[in-house]
């Protein structure tokens, strides 16, 4: 008994972890991005930058402090919006489009990136939110079980559970 226990709070303790981004970390991760972006511009006021590819960069740098900010658990999602920005880049630097459809396409670039990382997270919300409601019924379940199991032995003393707990394991034994 002590043994199904334990398994099953491991479980319950882990089964609900998994997530795309932390969402309380955004409003921090804003502020770093939008300081990031403004270092970018400055030095762009500056002329510092030679080319878009070394202007983009600066700004793929305030990008990836946002998404490490924010614990991005799929950089697939940045590194594919970065490969997109830099090709932009490459293309503009090389005169193959001009600024204004550079411009466009890094909006379309971010446009796809954002909605990519808010449909992951939709989707591992909706997992999750499955995954523990499949565990919620498998412990109420289980009580019932467990209690019937009692009742079938004619227990008629009261009973008493302990449990503790060592870090992500919980230990209850039932006397």
């Amino acid at each position: 008994m002590k043994f199904g226990i334990s398994i099953l709070a491991i479980v319950l303790v882990l089964g609900g972890c998994a997530s795309v981004y932390d969402p309380s970390a955004i409003p921090a991760a804003r502020q770093a991005k939008l300081l990031g972006h403004n270092q970018c511009n400055a030095a762009l006021k500056e002329r510092l930058f030679t080319s878009n590819v070394d202007l983009l960069e600066c700004d793929l740098g305030a990008e990836r402090e946002f998404a490490i900010a924010i614990k991005l658990t799929r950089m697939d999602l940045f590194n594919t919006y970065a490969s997109q920005v830099r090709s932009i880049a490459v293309d503009a630097d090389a005169g193959r489009i001009s600024q204004v459809e550079r411009d466009s396409r890094l909006a379309a670039a971010y446009n796809d990136y954002f909605s990519a990382t808010n449909q992951a997270y939709a989707q591992t919300k909706a997992e999750n939110d499955a995954r523990m409601n499949f565990l919620a019924g498998a412990v109420g379940a289980f009580a019932t079980g467990y209690a019937q199991g009692q009742a079938a032995q004619g227990s008629q003393a009261p009973v008493t559970t302990t449990c503790t707990k060592n870090g992500n394991v919980v230990n209850c034994t039932s006397f």
